[in-house]
């Protein structure tokens, strides 16, 4: 069975229309988005500061 899913709870909109920052951060949240940092290129950005 489908189920009717509410537009501004779709998910994959996160990534096909603008949305408001409040929006945006709840809907990246449901797809488990995390910040990956590398260090070597984290050095590389402070040295060209």
């Amino acid at each position: 069975m489908v189920q009717y899913v509410p537009s501004k709870l779709q998910i994959a909109n996160v990534l096909t229309k603008a949305l408001s920052a409040a929006q945006f951060l709840e809907l990246k949240g449901k797809l488990n988005v995390v910040a990956m940092t590398n260090p070597e290129i984290e050095a590389e950005a402070q040295i060209k500061r």
